[in-house]
Parts: C-alpha cells; structure tokens; sequence
C-alpha cells in the first residue's frame, strides 16, 4: 500500500490537473538561483510604453498582492471586492511602477555621473566660459540627463554631491603630465576591479 501511495503521489504532482488547477496560480516559487542580491548591482531595463516593467528577482506582483491580500482580514462581504481590487491589473501596475521609481530615485547614480561627466566635458573644453555653467546650468544637464535615462527628476540639486576639486586640479596639468595622470588613474581603477 505505501508502494501504491508513493507511485499515486509521484504521478499527481506532474498531473495537468494539479498544475493548473486555480490554487496553484500563486504558489509556484520561480527559480531564483540566477538572481542578482545586491540592490546596487541591479540594473533597470527601462520603460517600454504600453507593457509593465517586471520586478526583479523574478518576483510576481501579484503574487506579492495575493500573499498582502491574505493577511488582511475583512467582514466576508468586502472579501471578493478587495481580491477583484487587490489582484487587478491596475494594482500590478502600480507595485512593478512604484517600486522601479523608488529603485532609480535611490539606488542609481549613473545618470548623475553621465551628467558630471558632461559638465566636466564642458568645464574643460570651454575654461575661458566657467561663469555659464553655474548652478542654473548644473540644474538644467542633471534634470534632462536624469529624465532622458530614468523618466525621473533627479534628488534636489544632486549637482552639489559631485567632487569638482579634481576636475579643478586637472584643468592645471597639461601635455605630458595631464596624460601620466589620467593613465595612472585608470590603471589604479582597473587594478581594484579585477
């Protein structure tokens, strides 16, 4: 009989039935073996119009609203409401979006870096102009970098975090002695990444 049972068992688990049966739909754990686990080594894969953007991690929104869902407990009459809303695709919608937003509000820097390196670019390219690229225009390149690559505006006058002292130190090196120092900078950064 345990030999019946164990065989009855095996072959339920790979039945169609059993797989796509309603209870089902939202238990089936994805396979997160290939997952990134450092937030800062995650990369966005941007928006695309008319299609949601996925949570990382191969997570399911709605999966997450589904297990919110059941932790919350209403009078039986609202319960079939608050699923047909929870559940909805406006509220999958609204998690995959939040949490990218959040996610490039916080953790990228790289468009704040594209910018710097812009502004540096004409920092060094026009030196006898520096009084045009004030605050008013660090402002200007850091917001249309930031919603050119996100969609996003950038934090408050982000600008102010950048280190300019280098960029004002380099300005005085020429020829021979500018290059040593940029190939010794970029041999010391290739040398702690490996």
């Amino acid at each position: 009989i345990i030999l019946f049972v164990s065989a009855f068992i095996a072959q339920m688990m790979d039945s169609d039935a059993l797989l796509t049966h309603p209870s089902r739909k939202y238990s089936k754990q994805p396979d997160r073996s290939q997952r990134i686990l450092d937030v800062e080594s995650q990369p966005f894969a941007g928006f695309k119009s008319h299609m949601f953007t996925k949570l990382p991690g191969q997570l399911e929104a709605k999966q997450l609203l589904n297990w919110i869902r059941r932790t919350r407990s209403f009078h039986l009459g609202f319960q079939t409401t608050w699923r047909k809303l929870i559940l909805s695709d406006p509220s999958v919608a609204i998690v995959e979006d939040a949490f990218w937003w959040f996610f490039l509000h916080k953790f990228k820097v790289y468009p704040d870096c594209i910018a710097q390196a812009v502004y540096s670019a004409f920092y060094k390219s026009f030196p006898e102009s520096h009084n045009k690229f004030g605050e008013e225009f660090k402002n200007e390149l850091t917001e249309l970098i930031a919603l050119w690559m996100t969609g996003i505006m950038p934090g408050e006058v982000s600008w102010k975090n950048w280190d300019m002292q280098w960029l004002e130190s380099s300005m005085s090196r020429r020829g021979s002695e500018r290059e040593e120092s940029i190939l010794a900078d970029i041999n010391v950064e290739s040398t702690s990444l490996q």
